[in-house]
């Protein structure tokens, strides 16, 4: 998949989920920014703190 993502979109959803998701931790808000914007169908991780913040953003997920 490739695609172009405006760098001031992905900062902004960047922001966004660090605002929704405080307690995820800055890394967690650069995997949830990233996939809010490339508009994901679908969040996987092995990492339940980051599937349940990915979760209150509104991503779909699954924890592996």
């Amino acid at each position: 998949m490739s695609k172009h993502v405006d760098k001031g979109i992905y900062a902004e959803k960047i922001d966004l989920a660090l605002e929704e998701i405080t307690d995820a931790g800055l890394g967690n808000s650069k995997h949830l920014g990233s996939a809010l914007a490339l508009n994901v169908d679908l969040f996987v991780s092995a990492d339940a703190r980051q599937c349940d913040a990915a979760t209150q953003a509104g991503l779909r997920v699954v924890l592996v």
